[in-house]
């Protein structure tokens, strides 16, 4: 889920991402001002079980970490950014 792409290509890079199922269409969009940490955020969480998403942490304590990708849906500016999440979540389908 977590690629050292991820870590290297969005350090300090502020956007939308998506955590997504590889077995089906469940997944988890938010947003951050460090893609980087909030990456690292999620992978820490979900390993010590300890995420604030329940459904996140469920899928993941079943599944595993080779069950779930994290794609960065959109690049924009910080101040952008909540309302970039809101139309990922308004039009997810």
């Amino acid at each position: 889920m977590f690629s050292e792409i991820i870590y290297k290509k969005y350090n300090k890079v502020s956007g939308v991402y998506v955590i997504k199922s590889k077995i089906d269409d469940r997944q988890y969009i938010g947003s951050a001002i460090n893609l980087h940490n909030r990456c690292c955020v999620h992978r820490h969480n979900l390993k010590h079980d300890n995420h604030h998403s329940t459904h996140l942490q469920r899928f993941y304590n079943k599944y595993g970490d080779d069950k779930l990708e994290f794609n960065v849906l959109e690049i924009c500016s910080k101040e952008n950014l909540k309302e970039r999440e809101q139309y990922y979540l308004d039009n997810n389908n």
